[in-house]
């Protein structure tokens, strides 16, 4: 005799909106919550554009008011401050350019100072010339000596002793006056080195 066992179940029968029936509820709530978000959404894009249009119409009329009272002002109003501020800015900014211009000419000057120059003169010193005045400009770019001699062929030679010394090696003295002095026994001159500025 023999039997038959089925070991065999069927799977249950699932029925989603009885096993699952919070879903529904979630979808229908997540639907309404969607649909409530974009209304609020565009209330509010109509609302900053009715906004927006408000404060183009306010700006255009700032803008005619402001343009009727520059009409009613008469021409050529100008503030003497602002005038005097505008030449002050002017006086700096050349006074900038300039010293700009000195920075790249590398022309500010000795910056050791002039005893150099003084030192030169008095080792080079000649017997019957004296110095009355001494001008040093420039940091020694320009040199003016003025004197008075007894012998007018001393005034060459002490611009070529000058030469010999480190502080005037590469001056030349291309402007030079000699005149008779009023007591007719000696004679005034007037020497000058003015180089000229390289671009």
């Amino acid at each position: 005799m023999s039997q038959q066992i089925n070991l065999y179940e069927a799977p249950p029968e699932v029925n989603i909106w009885r096993d699952y029936s919070p879903f529904p509820q979630v979808a229908i709530g997540l639907a309404l919550l969607m649909i409530l978000g974009s209304g609020y959404s565009l209330w509010s894009y109509w609302e900053l554009q009715d906004q927006l249009e408000l404060a183009k119409n306010r700006q255009e009329r700032e803008a005619q008011n402001i343009e009727a009272i520059r009409q009613q002002l008469p021409d050529g109003i100008l503030d003497q401050n602002l005038e005097a501020e505008v030449a002050e800015l002017t006086r700096k900014e050349e006074a900038t350019r300039q010293l700009l211009k000195a920075l790249n000419l590398q022309r500010i000057g000795n910056v050791g100072g002039f005893s150099s120059f003084m030192e030169g003169l008095a080792r080079r010193h000649i017997k019957g010339l004296w110095l009355t005045k001494i001008d040093l400009n420039e940091g020694g770019a320009k040199i003016g000596l003025q004197g008075q001699t007894s012998k007018p062929e001393t005034v060459p030679q002490l611009i070529q002793r000058l030469g010999k010394e480190a502080a005037f090696q590469g001056t030349e003295f291309n402007i030079f006056n000699l005149t008779n002095a009023s007591s007719g026994r000696v004679m005034s001159f007037d020497v000058r080195a003015e180089q000229e500025e390289t671009p």
